[in-house]
């Protein structure tokens, strides 16, 4: 029964770092590059 709490602990906690990552993959992809804004100036 520990084996099976351990892998749904690790599911949760994958799926939440997943939607983490892809979260912040969007708000990069939607706010422009910083980097390049200050160079062109």
């Amino acid at each position: 029964m520990s084996s099976q709490i351990k892998t749904g602990d690790y599911s949760d906690h994958h799926r939440y770092v997943t939607c983490e990552a892809v979260l912040r993959l969007l708000i990069i992809s939607i706010q422009p590059p910083r980097i390049e804004l200050g160079n062109s100036t």
